[in-house]
């Protein structure tokens, strides 16, 4: 489902994003997520000195964290995602237009899979209750042993994680999740996005 430019409008607009650390990078690079955002060259690049722009700001307080121990270093790098947060949608809506911001949001949580449940990020959007996410851990751990007990290279191993993820996010929704949660979970996640193998 390719989309079509659009101008920025207002940030609340657009999925959680999963921070500074997210998997934003790397989707932006893939052909593939090129293609489904109808970007070229020049948008890429400039999506890429958003996110170049938005580390930068915060870098000193992502150094600041190597003074850190356990806990602490987890929580700290959260706040500096939650902070960070509106600069990458606001400035990302700005260079690449807001359809395709909250396109590539979209697929940045569905590459998360059955875990972006229990990113604070999105269990805080979508307002999970302590038993939601004990189930939705156990079958998170169940998604991560089944692919990486798989035998095979690095690359069978994460399609077989795509697939799990796929089944465990299905079944999530179907078992877990209340029906207003279900709703803002495919807004959240938008139309399925099938990443090519090898992705």
């Amino acid at each position: 489902m390719a989309v079509t430019a659009g101008a920025a409008r207002a940030d609340d607009e657009l999925p959680p994003v999963g921070g500074t650390r997210g998997p934003i990078r790397v989707l932006l690079d893939k052909p593939s997520v090129q293609k489904e955002l109808n970007l070229n060259r020049e948008q890429v690049a400039k999506a890429h000195k958003v996110l170049d722009a938005v580390q930068a700001r915060y870098q000193a307080d992502i150094n600041a964290t190597s003074k850190l121990k356990g806990p602490e270093v987890v929580k700290a790098l959260k706040e500096i995602d939650r902070k960070a947060a509106p600069d990458i949608r606001k400035g990302l809506a700005e260079a690449i237009g807001v359809p395709a911001t909250r396109r590539l949001l979209q697929i940045e949580a569905q590459d998360y899979g059955v875990h972006a449940f229990l990113r604070e990020e999105y269990r805080d959007h979508l307002a999970l209750t302590k038993e939601q996410l004990d189930k939705i851990a156990v079958l998170d751990r169940e998604v991560g042993q089944k692919a990486f007990g798989t035998t095979g290279n690095d690359a069978v191993k994460m399609q077989v994680l795509r697939q799990l993820n796929t089944e465990g996010v299905a079944r999530i929704r179907k078992d877990i999740l209340t029906d207003k949660q279900k709703a803002q979970w495919d807004k959240l996640a938008g139309p399925h996005y099938e990443f090519p193998y090898p992705f």
